[in-house]
């Protein structure tokens, strides 16, 4: 098994990244509507800002699982 200390930094390094992206997209989300409006940013920017994001959590997902088993248990945020 490798150190716990170490694997457990990395754990809360990845779900802090996951939290906040988590968070954006919900900003991004609610201020879509005014973000579409005349003069601001175009709906494919928007899009492509949101699927960024998407990308990123399932990114951090996918190493989240990769890691959790060196715990023996997985907790209930990351099952599939």
């Amino acid at each position: 098994m490798s150190d716990p200390f170490y694997l457990a930094d990395i754990l809360l390094g990845r779900v802090g990244v996951l939290r906040s992206t988590a968070e954006s997209i919900i900003l991004e989300l609610c201020e879509a509507q005014a973000k579409l409006e005349p003069g601001q940013a175009s709906d494919d920017a928007l899009r492509l800002a949101i699927k960024n994001k998407l990308e990123r959590v399932q990114t951090n997902l996918k190493l989240l699982r990769k890691l959790v088993p060196e715990f023996g248990t997985t907790p209930s945020f990351i099952l599939p």
